[in-house]
């Protein structure tokens, strides 16, 4: 069995990485203090004090204190709003607990076997689930005592959803998925007890605690907690996590989107002696890398001497908040470290944050908030592999009223879809149909409310508006609708375009986003049915992350075609269409090809939405309780015979 480093053992330094790297202050300049907006002491009477877990719009903190009963707390610049009892157990021994905000007014905790909806604004219970009762039958069916202990160790927010991982001894685990009104949405059982577990859009990814040699230390399931299995010869372990797996098992902070990583990680430095010379201890390194791609693009390293904690946030900007004991600073995507203010030296806190731009430190004894200049704001995705870091719970999960849509719920309130999105306070879908069209569903009776008269692709929202992938036409960096006729666009290029909600009408486009050529006779790269061009869009803040990659693999019939192809990515200002190319790269070698990626299976509200997909691609309503079918709709039928794809000529 391997016993995984990220159980026992913590990432600290004392970093001297600032001397070399720092580009911002010249040898000698003095370092401001970070400005200190409040403070909040825990007393003396108080044993642990959890990690902080989330900031809703007005600035609320929630963790949990154990003074000898275990507590829920709300904070509110420095000052206690409420108090809430977890539990009648007492005494140092203690239990996990785990929060996620699902929505602005909804608080969601889970310790032991018990998951509580909790209102933000007093702390009163909204409902409440016991796991040991709604286990009770995976319990008999594994020959476990009905009273059988369970515990909660971790839980991660995944669309909808709060899916928690409780054991049962070593019986392995349950992982279940409760929704915003309480409701049980799915259940799996797993082998072994999980160490960590955090969401990256829908995907769930799972450290276990102990696995052996033969097994991956990583669980990957979709939303829907089924496990996401690589494509067609390619081994398990591939393609299962966007980092490389032994960052995890070395004890490595990690944290990362869906296209860079960043890694510290601190080791002895190799030293040489001379034979028969007598060694000195090798002093320890800091050394924090970026990765993308799966390429190493940068890193910075330096002597450490000390205990002190490291931790990184990965901001919304792709660059990256690194503290070190009192020192803050940003690392550039390009790498370079600008050192930003200092903490005071009191305040090592093993556990930051970053809430409303502001950087929140807490140790055992108290929590400080220190303004920051810029006012970084976490990504919108990503996962910390250990310490306080960006958990997906620190994002703030609402806008603040009267300002702006902070990153994290910058496509909210839509939600994935079968081939589509959702937007549940509409009661509407916007789904791929004949053509690739875009067609915006009725939820209730599935009656159409309107298509768009092109190929589109839904992929999210912004400000209000449906927020789509097409092709390009009308003049390139031309922010609105434009007629057809005006079309210098280059071939094969995309463009993000956004959509009125009520009539399907195109209010604002992008500039053009050039792609790679698609041979003749390859059907649209918009078809939802999948075709050798992939795409994806990623919306946080007020911009666009698209990525695309095409993929011919040649083949048979007479023709010796090599594999060729390209992938790409740009971003996309949503306010001005503006957008930044990076650079496009070649395909020469045989790959699979990516399947469209999407949902066959989604609950909105009270309903379950079912597509099944052989020629034809069919939609299926039911009522979530009872199964009743409510309506059914096809949204589209294609039968294309295999061809061989020359290269465009």
């Amino acid at each position: 069995m391997v016993r995984h480093p990220l159980l026992t053992s913590t990432l600290s330094a004392a970093c001297a990485l600032w001397a070399s790297h720092a580009r911002a202050q010249a040898p000698g300049d003095r370092v401001l203090p970070c400005p200190q907006r409040w403070t909040y002491d825990v007393g003396e009477t108080a044993y642990y004090l959890g990690p902080l877990f989330v900031s809703d719009s007005a600035g609320d903190l929630f963790w949990w204190e154990n003074t000898g009963t275990a507590e829920l707390v709300a904070v509110r610049d420095g000052r206690t709003r409420w108090r809430r009892r977890l539990s009648s157990m007492t005494g140092p021994g203690g239990f996990v607990v785990n929060a996620a905000l699902m929505r602005d007014n909804l608080l969601v905790v889970a310790f032991k076997s018990t998951v509580e909806g909790l209102r933000t604004s007093d702390g009163r219970i909204v409902w409440s689930r016991d796991l040991q009762a709604d286990l009770s039958a995976e319990l008999r069916k594994a020959k476990l005592p009905k009273n059988t202990e369970l515990e909660t160790s971790v839980a991660a927010r995944v669309g909808g959803a709060l899916v928690t991982a409780t054991t049962a001894g070593y019986s392995g685990a349950w992982l279940t998925a409760t929704g915003v009104d309480g409701k049980p949405v799915w259940r799996r059982h797993i082998g072994g007890a999980l160490a960590r577990m955090v969401a990256d859009r829908d995907r769930l990814y799972g450290l276990l605690s102990q696995t052996s040699g033969n097994e991956p230390p990583i669980i990957a399931l979709n939303s829907s907690g089924r496990e996401v299995v690589p494509p067609p010869g390619m081994p398990r372990s591939d393609s299962r996590v966007p980092f490389d797996v032994s960052m995890a098992l070395r004890g490595d902070e990690v944290v990362f989107d869906q296209e860079h990583a960043v890694t510290a990680l601190i080791a002895p430095a190799p030293t040489r002696c001379p034979p028969g010379a007598p060694c000195r201890p090798s002093p320890f390194m800091l050394t924090v890398t970026g990765f993308s791609a799966g390429q190493e693009r940068w890193h910075l390293s330096h002597t450490v001497g000390g205990i002190l904690r490291t931790e990184l946030l990965l901001l919304s900007d792709r660059s990256v908040l690194l503290v070190d004991n009192e020192r803050v600073g940003r690392i550039a995507p390009d790498g370079e470290l600008t050192q930003l203010c200092e903490l005071p030296a009191d305040q090592r806190g093993p556990v930051v944050g970053l809430v409303h731009g502001d950087l929140v430190v807490a140790d055992h004894r108290s929590v400080g908030a220190y303004t920051l200049p810029g006012a970084p704001q976490l990504a919108a995705t990503g996962w910390v592999m250990r310490g306080g870091g960006p958990a997906q719970s620190w994002a703030v999960q609402a806008a603040p009223a009267g300002g702006p849509a902070p990153a994290a719920l910058s496509a909210a309130p839509f939600v994935r879809f079968p081939a589509g999105v959702a937007d549940p306070t509409a009661d509407v879908a916007y789904v791929q149909t004949n053509g690739g069209v875009t067609t915006a569903l009725a939820l209730a009776d599935g009656t159409v409310k309107w298509r768009t008269q092109s190929p589109a692709k839904p992929v999210g929202s912004w400000n209000g508006r449906v927020v789509v992938l097409e092709p390009a036409r009308g003049q390139p960096g031309v922010h609105r609708k434009t007629d057809a006729a005006t079309d210098t666009a280059p071939t094969g290029a995309l463009r993000v375009a956004q959509l009125d909600p009520a009539s399907g009408a195109e209010v604002a486009t992008s500039q053009p986003i050039p792609t790679f050529p698609l041979p003749n006779g390859v059907p649209s790269p918009f078809a939802p049915w999948g075709t050798p061009f992939w795409s994806d869009v990623r919306i946080e803040g007020d911009r666009a992350h698209v990525s695309w990659e095409v993929i011919i693999n040649g083949g048979s019939g007479g023709a010796d075609i090599q594999p060729y192809g390209a992938s790409g990515r740009a971003e996309v200002d949503l306010k001005s269409g503006a957008v930044s190319l990076f650079p496009n790269k070649p395909l020469d070698v045989r790959k699979p090809s990516r399947t469209p990626a999407g949902l066959l299976t989604a609950t909105v509200g009270r309903r379950k939405f079912t597509l099944l997909y052989t020629a034809t691609a069919t939609l299926t309503a039911t009522d979530a309780k009872s199964g009743k079918k409510l309506w059914t709709i096809q949204l589209w039928s294609i039968a294309r015979p295999d061809r061989v794809m020359a290269p465009p000529g």
